[in-house]
């Protein structure tokens, strides 16, 4: 911004030269083309009141046909989600139903336990004393559509050589930002080994999103999530706490305004992100686990080097985008959902046994 600031200043100051040589020209240009003070003033007063009634008009009718925010679809989670005033939303405790996830397909089982917590079966109990390894993120950490044995975790810890507890942190549609205050609601409540965290590229975006309705058009939700912003010293500080929507008042006005920068403005920064993700990592570091982020997009062919954000991230990752084998795009759940499906999970959960060898943290075998 320095040289724009400095060429603006520049700009000015020659003006200025310009104006007091020829003021006389300057005097009688501007009386010939601008009104008399009294008209100039009727016009503007019009003009600002003109303007005022119909933005007020245009805010009363999008209010009165439930603008632009009318509810139009459920997400596969509405009914098994309920407020949280930290988190935005989170799943209900002791839940357990079949879930059709994808129009098609036979639902599938979905375990609650009593703190909020996908559990493989309704009476599994998490031992808090048990070695742990806490799995965060959130549809693709959760295990969107899949039975949890098909999930990359269940798969993980189905290895005969795994020598951990899993805890699956992960809920649809967080963040980076929800999945850290996730975390540190259950980190210390367990024998904590290390953290995966489950990072895509459509974290960016939701780390600097308010109201998830402005992403996903006509999308029931049960609040706001919690939005972040950035210190002077790159450090992160909660900038808006969720609001539950039924308290959450708005100018409709402001969000086609929001929409419309989403859509034609420049794209969302990583440097939220980035400093969200290096917090969560020195959090978890601090407590004495190891933090390993897990890199997952089926549209990128080598994500270290497509994605910058991972250029600067010092913790172990697990880039699922290098090295991924034949038809990785087509490891989906069908219907063209973005999902991942079994075979995918398979090859993660193979990367991160790899990576917790590497790492010292399980045998070879």
């Amino acid at each position: 911004m320095h040289p724009i600031v400095l060429g603006t200043q520049s700009l000015m100051a020659v003006m200025a030269i310009i104006i007091l040589v020829n003021w006389r020209q300057v005097n009688t240009r501007f009386h010939k083309y601008v009104p008399s003070g009294k008209t100039l003033i009727f016009a503007l007063v019009t003009v600002s009141v003109s303007t005022s009634l119909c933005l007020a008009a245009m805010e009363l009718y999008m209010r009165f046909f439930h603008d632009p925010l009318r509810v139009t679809w459920e997400p596969a989670d509405y009914k098994r989600v309920q407020y949280d005033p930290i988190l935005g939303w989170t799943y209900i405790p002791n839940q357990s139903v079949m879930q059709t996830f994808v129009k098609g397909q036979p639902p599938v089982p979905v375990h609650i336990n009593t703190q909020g917590i996908r559990v493989p079966k309704p009476d599994t109990w998490i031992d808090p004393n048990a070695p742990t390894v806490i799995f965060i993120g959130c549809s693709y950490t959760m295990g969107f559509g899949l039975p949890f044995e098909d999930t990359f975790i269940g798969q993980l810890a189905a290895y005969p050589n795994f020598p951990y507890q899993v805890v699956n942190l992960g809920v649809e549609a967080y963040g980076t930002d929800q999945a850290w205050l996730r975390l540190q609601r259950y980190m210390y409540d367990f024998n904590t080994i290390a953290v995966v965290y489950t990072f895509l590229p459509d974290h960016v975006e939701r780390n600097q999103n308010y109201d998830r309705r402005l992403l996903f058009h006509g999308v029931r939700m049960v609040g706001t999530k919690p939005l972040f912003g950035l210190k002077r010293d790159g450090s992160v500080y909660l900038k808006r706490p969720p609001v539950r929507l039924e308290d959450y008042s708005y100018l409709r006005l402001w969000v086609i305004a929001q929409r419309a920068w989403l859509k034609w403005g420049p794209g969302p920064s990583l440097q939220l992100s980035h400093a969200l993700i290096n917090a969560m990592g020195q959090e978890v570091e601090r407590a004495g686990a190891v933090f390993i982020l897990v890199y997952w997009s089926f549209w990128e062919d080598d994500g270290a080097i497509a994605y910058p954000i991972l250029d600067k991230i010092t913790f172990p990752i697990v880039d699922l985008c290098a090295q991924h084998p034949l038809g990785w795009r087509d490891m989906r759940l069908p219907n063209n959902n973005s999902h991942p499906n079994a075979q995918a999970g398979a090859y993660a959960a193979n990367r991160l046994a790899a990576k917790f060898i590497e790492l010292g943290l399980m045998p070879a075998d």
